[in-house]
């Protein structure tokens, strides 16, 4: 006999069938991960591993992110961008995390920075959970880091992140990530001959974005 709406086998499988939509809508929403190195009271987040310790002191703004907490570093003869300021106030250093990306969202290995000189005054930055992501990872799983001021672009569509490895990127995204509907778009590029290779406009594919790192 046929099942009816209202009886305990229709109910079921409407039930199913709604549960399945759910697991499908969550699986293309794109994760939003907010990259916080401090925890409560400037303690260090428990799941960062500190690799080593510099002094320094920072000029400007973070050339990578427009975050508040963000700031570009310079320690002895290397440069530090973005490190990050306990906006709590309890820890004066800054933690600078290393290459790459992690389930909490950049590296977990990082240095410390202790300033040897106030930071400077910040211009247009926002809250952490805004701005530019750090980071993305493709629906392919391709973790792409960010790429500094002044590289190449298509047009109007500057390069922004890189995936795969630093000397040998296999994906290259241009432009902004389109947060306008979820999930979360980019254009990416697949390359087979890493930065030496120029795609044209015609060549980007919009591609489906996993997860992306404020």
């Amino acid at each position: 006999m046929a099942a009816t709406i209202g009886t305990p086998r229709a109910t079921a499988a409407t039930n199913a069938v709604a549960a399945h939509a759910l697991q499908v809508a969550a699986a293309l929403k794109t994760m939003v991960i907010v990259y916080k190195p401090f925890a409560a009271r400037g303690a260090i987040a428990p799941y960062l591993h500190v690799v080593g310790t510099d002094s320094g002191s920072c000029n400007g703004d973070s050339e990578d992110t427009s975050r508040i907490d963000a700031w570009r570093c310079f320690g002895g003869n290397s440069v530090y961008d973005p490190c990050f300021q306990d906006l709590s106030g309890y820890n004066t250093a800054l933690v600078c995390p290393s290459y790459g990306l992690s389930r909490y969202g950049l590296s977990t290995r990082v240095f410390l920075l202790r300033l040897t000189a106030p930071l400077p005054a910040h211009v247009g930055k926002s809250p952490p959970s805004q701005g530019l992501p750090l980071g993305l990872t493709l629906s392919t799983g391709e973790q792409c880091t960010i790429v500094g001021s002044g590289t190449s672009a298509i047009g109007n569509l500057p390069l922004r992140y890189f995936g795969g490895n630093s000397n040998a990127p296999t994906a290259l995204v241009y432009g902004s990530v389109d947060r306008s509907r979820q999930p979360y778009t980019a254009l990416v590029y697949r390359t087979h001959h890493g930065w030496n290779d120029w795609p044209t406009l015609k060549q980007l594919v919009r591609t489906t974005i996993r997860s992306i790192v404020l």
